[in-house]
């Protein structure tokens, strides 16, 4: 029996989108973002990976998106708003990223990782991911520190199972 992952993810300069895409394709799927209209955790998935861009130091808001928009982002619809309606239990895990530009600017993960907890998820993995602007570029290395985290999880599962 192979384990179902769905990837979804909010990306405003495309730096997440990046990531979401590389991550995905170490798991053999498509990356779903969220302004395609909301994707549902599928029944029987056994792994939603999320990945949300850190915006004033926390997942973003409306604000922080209308912000963004003006500055050349999407806008659009957000990671802490699919957090708080999502079905997360149709889910046996969640693992997460995000983007930051510095280890100062907060955290989009931990943010989501406390609200997939408090919707009763089991975290089974976090990473965060730099960029080298509020826009980007993603820093560095840092596609093959996310592929590398996603074989990471695949493996965590793999002997899970």
């Amino acid at each position: 029996m192979s384990t179902r992952i769905q990837v979804v993810y909010e990306s405003q300069f495309g730096n997440v989108e990046r990531l979401a895409e590389a991550i995905a394709a170490e798991f053999g799927v498509a990356a779903r973002a969220l302004w395609e209209g909301g994707p549902e955790v599928d029944t029987g998935t056994d792994v939603v990976v999320l990945g949300a861009p850190t915006h004033m130091f926390t997942l973003s808001t409306a604000l922080s998106r209308s912000l963004a928009r003006s500055s050349g982002g999407r806008g659009g619809p957000g990671m802490r708003e699919w957090l708080a309606t999502a079905a997360l239990e149709r889910a046996g895990a969640v693992a997460v990223f995000g983007t930051q530009s510095s280890r100062f600017s907060g955290s989009a993960t931990r943010a989501a990782v406390r609200r997939a907890r408090g919707r009763g998820s089991t975290v089974i993995g976090s990473a965060e991911f730099l960029v080298t602007a509020q826009a980007g570029p993603l820093a560095a290395g840092e596609l093959d520190r996310a592929r590398d985290w996603a074989r990471a999880i695949r493996q965590q599962i793999a002997g899970a199972s």
